[in-house]
């Protein structure tokens, strides 16, 4: 249970932040990523997913490795 807050008040701390970041580079679509963390604001989790995919676009030796998992 919330402890009274609603979710648009949470904030992503750093591991979480690293939890969505690990998951975004595995492919995972943005539908895919506020599913897995529904407790967590979805504009903060577009954030993260829009930094992680332009820093692996931009890195020249970057390795994207895609996962289906259905």
């Amino acid at each position: 249970m919330m402890s009274g807050r609603k979710v648009g008040d949470l904030r992503v701390n750093e591991q979480d932040r690293r939890a969505v970041e690990n998951i975004a580079l595995t492919g995972m679509d943005i539908d895919g990523l506020y599913v897995c963390f529904p407790n967590f604001p979805m504009e903060e989790i577009k954030q993260i997913f829009n930094e992680t995919r332009n820093q692996s676009e931009d890195g020249e030796d970057s390795n994207v490795i895609s996962v289906n998992c259905s």
